[in-house]
């Protein structure tokens, strides 16, 4: 058997997600959520932007357009993440130096009492300078402030990814990137059957005739960044002591072994989370099957889900 970081925290999630998604290895036809799939676009750019140097961000543009088409990005969505990847590029092409890259999209599998532990890092670098140390590279896109001290970096404290890449990689620490996704909205046209007008035909104050022109919305972006410099992107090296790393295995293996027993009756519903049962904005991919809305194979035939080989798909 092989788990993943992924597949446990779905487990941890919901545990009848955990069931449809990996158990029974099915997964929905449809575009992922808006925010699933910028991160997923804003990933692409990223590991062309380290795999070919900080020299070519015309590559990792090209990269992450070709993503934001294949996840069916919205147009004003793939604006926000173009000024994103290229703010990005100006933060941190002058520190590139500092770092050799062994690796990107890294795959590894390690064997566990149970089975494998698999898994991907975005990156594999080692420092420039000596002592020469291994450092895993993990990138994430995020709406919290990534400013030192902020919250965001306390919850890292006790995040089980991190351990369990440096328990699988031997490196000497994370090196985090967070990218914070500017708040703002683009403006659309105000639905007709909702506009008001005033005596003189205007609309009233907040209402849009048209949509908000792209090049006027990329300009509002690109202001929000020069409005706050220094705040958008953060990186931090993170290092756990030997004794945390064998504390975090040990909780590694014991969520693991919770999680396979679900393969031995994947018929059999498990514990809901009713708290899960909406994120990022939309329902679960499998609530109408929790529901008892549709059944499972009314879901397939209808090609709304979708049975895999190896459900897996974050290492292929």
């Amino acid at each position: 058997m092989k788990l993943t970081t992924s597949e446990l925290r779905t487990y941890q999630r919901c545990r009848e997600e955990h069931r449809w998604r990996y158990v029974r290895r099915m997964v929905p036809t449809a575009a992922p959520s808006t925010a699933l799939g910028l991160g997923t676009a804003i990933h692409a750019g990223l590991e062309v932007w380290w795999r070919t140097g900080s020299e070519t961000p015309h590559l990792m543009l090209e990269a992450y357009a070709r993503s934001a088409r294949a996840v069916e990005l919205d147009p004003y969505e793939t604006v926000r993440g173009e000024v994103m990847l290229s703010r990005y590029h100006l933060q941190w092409r002058w520190e590139q130096s500092a770092y050799i890259v062994r690796g990107v999209e890294e795959a590894f599998a390690r064997p566990r009492t149970w089975g494998e532990f698999g898994g991907k890092l975005d990156a594999l670098v080692e420092t420039s300078v000596i002592p020469r140390q291994l450092l895993v590279v993990e990138h994430k896109t995020t709406s919290d402030e990534v400013t030192p001290g902020s919250d965001y970096w306390r919850k890292l404290s006790v995040d089980n990814q991190l351990a369990n890449y440096l328990i699988a990689s031997g490196a000497d620490g994370v090196l985090w990137d967070a990218l914070r996704k500017p708040s703002l909205r683009p403006g659309r046209a105000t639905p007709v059957e909702q506009r008001r007008r005033r005596k003189d035909g205007a609309l009233y104050a907040g209402q849009r005739e048209e949509d908000e022109p792209l090049d006027d919305w990329r300009r509002r972006l690109e202001e929000a960044y020069d409005a706050e410099p220094g705040t958008w992107f953060g990186r931090q090296l993170i290092r756990r002591t030997s004794a945390e790393l064998v504390t975090a295995g040990r909780h590694l293996d014991e969520l693991a072994s919770d999680a396979l027993r679900s393969y031995a009756a994947p018929e059999v519903s498990q514990p809901r989370n009713q708290e899960a049962c909406t994120r990022y904005g939309r329902p679960c991919d499998y609530q109408a099957l929790c529901y008892g809305e549709q059944a499972v194979e009314d879901a397939v035939t209808s090609g709304r889900l979708r049975v895999l080989a190896d459900p897996h798909v974050e290492l292929q």
